[in-house]
């Protein structure tokens, strides 16, 4: 006599299948998030690496001209000179400091995007072109127009990416509120600092600037 076998149920039950459903939905979404995440990491580094080599133009730059860095357009007409961004062109790799040879750096290696909104872009502490023989400042500030004269290179801005359209920021009137640091891709709160000694690094808003912890990296005798 034939005994009958249990019949084997073929496919899956509407739970498995919305089981299967769920984690495969979670692994995908843990690897979008962990692709966004590299994304924004690598965006990052390459706003320090490009910092950095902005900074190494600049000592450079700084190394022919008797120590002293290149001014920004604030006041770089004044002396006869044309703003940081376009007397270090050369030491970039560009053919010449003119309008067009910055237009092709802007955004390999300035890091500027024309279509951003709001822009940003680096802006070098106008600490550094301060004169008191010539410049009308408030309480005629200190010269720092020589790097060798900042008491504290590793803690002092000299360039900062930052909101705006300007090659430069006056943090000395920013007044009432922390500095706001773009970051280098949405979603963080972040944004990237060159030190006087070269180094780059992402700092935090209110970091560098904040009147409430009475904070001022920008200040070459406060920068701590």
């Amino acid at each position: 006599m034939k005994i009958p076998r249990p019949h084997r149920r073929s496919g899956f039950t509407l739970v498995e299948l919305l089981v299967v459903i769920a984690v495969v939905a979670g692994l995908a979404a843990a690897a979008m998030a962990a692709l966004r995440s590299a994304r924004v990491r690598a965006a990052e580094m390459n706003d320090l690496t490009r910092l950095r080599n902005l900074g190494v133009a600049i000592h450079s730059w700084a190394a022919d001209h008797h120590g002293r860095p290149p001014r920004s357009s604030h006041s770089a007409t004044g002396h006869g000179e044309l703003g940081w961004q376009r007397e270090i062109l050369p030491l970039l790799g560009q053919p010449d400091t003119s309008r067009d040879s910055l237009a092709r750096a802007k955004s390999t290696q300035f890091g500027i995007d024309p279509e951003e909104s709001p822009p940003r872009g680096p802006a070098l502490n106008v600490y550094f072109e301060l004169d008191p023989e010539y410049d009308d400042y408030e309480g005629a500030p200190k010269s720092w127009r020589n790097f060798t004269g900042v008491p504290n290179p590793a803690a002092t801005v000299l360039l900062v990416t930052a909101y705006g359209t300007a090659d430069h920021i006056m943090a000395q009137y920013l007044t009432g509120k922390a500095l706001d640091l773009p970051a280098p891709r949405p979603g963080r709160k972040s944004g990237g600092v060159l030190w006087v000694d070269g180094h780059a690094t992402l700092e935090a808003r209110g970091s560098l600037y904040d009147p409430v912890s009475h904070a001022d990296r920008f200040h070459p005798d406060k920068a701590r």
